[in-house]
């Protein structure tokens, strides 16, 4: 349902936009995280968010199904790099596509054991997976077709909490 309801946006801009006079170019954000980024009651998409405030207050750390789903974490600073590199390297690419992520499959319960690198004493627990989650990411956009892969930042945020 959110891919079709993102897909129809796109389609919904090209014939909106898409005319002689008309110009525009689609970024596709990924799972994006970040300050100033804080917990959305109800959305399972926040999930750093959601781990850092857990670990912090020091409630457990909840893996649906293990924790075996799979996003692409980018930065929200990678974010803006993304945009601006469209608007400034792509004018006149009417209609151009970019997906802007990281580049790297990251699983839920990854995320976990980075945050508890910041919190030793948080607890994981496994928890049955939710109704309608997918047991398997999305499909993966093709490598690198429209892409821009700002994994910077995760690597380095990854590497320096290296234990």
């Amino acid at each position: 349902m959110y891919a079709n309801t993102k897909l129809w946006g796109e389609h919904q801009t090209a014939l909106a936009l898409g005319g002689a006079d008309g110009s525009y170019a689609i970024v596709r954000y990924f799972s994006v995280y970040g300050e100033p980024q804080v917990v959305k009651e109800n959305s399972h998409s926040w999930v750093v968010a959601w781990f850092a405030m857990r670990a912090a207050l020091g409630l457990p750390l909840r893996l649906n199904g293990g924790g075996c789903q799979v996003r692409d974490f980018v930065h929200v600073d990678d974010i803006a790099d993304a945009t601006l590199t469209r608007v400034d390297h792509h004018r006149g690419a009417d209609g151009a596509t970019l997906n802007a992520g990281s580049g790297r499959a990251t699983s839920i319960r990854q995320v976990a054991d980075l945050v508890r690198r910041h919190y030793p004493d948080a607890q994981i627990i496994e928890t049955p997976r939710q109704q309608g989650d997918r047991s398997a990411p999305a499909p993966t956009p093709p490598a690198c077709v429209g892409c821009w892969a700002g994994s910077r930042r995760w690597i380095s945020r990854t590497e320096s909490t290296a234990t």
